[in-house]
């Protein structure tokens, strides 16, 4: 004779599944909870080394992107409109936006401007910069120094607080919304040697005072973490009717892994057409490659990159691309126009 166990449901048998509902819910919210604290931590990260580097690839183009002594340097006034889309198709990836101006204001003085905002997942990050810069020469060697200030502001959406998983009593999230502020400053050399030979030194970040922060537990508001060093050489090709410059840039930016940018740039048609590639070789890891083509008409540049990894992230996106529009005055030209209005 075969004995059967008797199977029985307890009466409390709902407050049980009421009670691993309630535990599941709470689970899902700390896992809510974690998925968009790493989100703002990721941005956190991101930006900690981003905002010393060039947000950008088109410093080539822009070099006031990593250094301020690059202000009114080229000796024409220039705006630039950036546009960078990273990791494409992948989703809640980082979209930068910046627009920025900047162009001599003197013989010897230079100033510019610029306005950024960034986004990735639900945090944001604006950026408002001024830059000053000095010029001077001597003999076949024009020099530049510079200096930028800047406040920045990192911004968890307000919208998370009306998840439902989410508690809006969460002291990390509620100071992600209310945003995180600082103050920054950069300074940096420039110089171009006979109008071919030129180099760069800058350091940016050089202060971190948090507004809500009197100082830093952890002591990193140390001076000179980051640095980036340019050296290039712009070759003109007569038998090719071109210009071809290459450049290195050599970039420490605090914790982030040391990079090595190897830069060849070609200008063609009297700078009208721009192709270019760029190497970037990154400590302990496998690197990257972009593409740079651009054209110029009159005053009006535009300038587009296409830019992929060696990672296996790649994998899960499509690569990054950038935009650039750039337009140039020239400073004599204007003061000619002027000149010619008072007649």
């Amino acid at each position: 004779m075969h004995r059967y166990t008797e199977l029985t449901v307890p009466e409390n048998c709902g407050f049980g599944i009421a009670l691993a509902i309630h535990h599941l819910q709470n689970n899902l919210l700390r896992m809510k909870n974690i998925v968009t604290l790493l989100s703002f931590m990721i941005m956190v990260a991101y930006t900690a080394t981003a905002q010393d580097e060039a947000i950008f690839g088109h410093y080539t183009i822009n070099p006031t992107l990593i250094n301020p002594a690059q202000t009114g340097f080229n000796e024409k006034h220039n705006i630039n409109m950036n546009m960078r889309a990273s990791w494409a198709g992948f989703p809640n990836t980082p979209k930068t936006y910046a627009l920025s101006y900047n162009g001599p204001v003197s013989n010897t003085l230079g100033f510019g401007a610029l306005l950024l905002t960034e986004t990735i997942a639900s945090t944001s990050r604006y950026r408002a910069q001024l830059s000053y810069a000095f010029r001077y020469k001597i003999e076949r060697v024009r020099m530049s120094i510079g200096l930028s200030t800047e406040f920045h502001q990192m911004r968890l959406a307000s919208s998370v607080t009306t998840n439902p998983l989410i508690d809006p009593r969460d002291v990390i999230i509620n100071d992600g919304v209310n945003g995180m502020n600082g103050f920054d400053a950069s300074l940096g050399v420039a110089g171009i040697y006979d109008e071919s030979l030129y180099f760069g030194i800058s350091a940016p970040g050089l202060i971190r005072t948090r507004l809500d922060e009197s100082s830093d537990p952890n002591g990193n508001n140390k001076l000179f973490q980051n640095w980036t060093l340019t050296v290039g050489n712009v070759f003109d090709v007569k038998s090719l009717k071109c210009k071809i410059d290459p450049s290195i840039v050599l970039r420490q930016i605090r914790t982030a892994p040391f990079l090595v940018d190897f830069n060849v740039k070609a200008m063609f048609l009297q700078d009208k057409l721009t192709t270019g590639f760029t190497y970037r070789a990154i400590e302990g890891d496998s690197g990257a490659v972009a593409f740079l083509i651009g054209t110029k008409l009159n005053s009006l540049g535009l300038y587009y990159s296409f830019d992929v990894s060696f990672q296996k992230f790649q994998n899960y996106n499509s690569g990054s691309h950038e935009l650039t529009i750039n337009f140039l005055l020239d400073r004599a030209k204007q003061t000619k126009n002027v000149k010619k209005k008072k007649r």
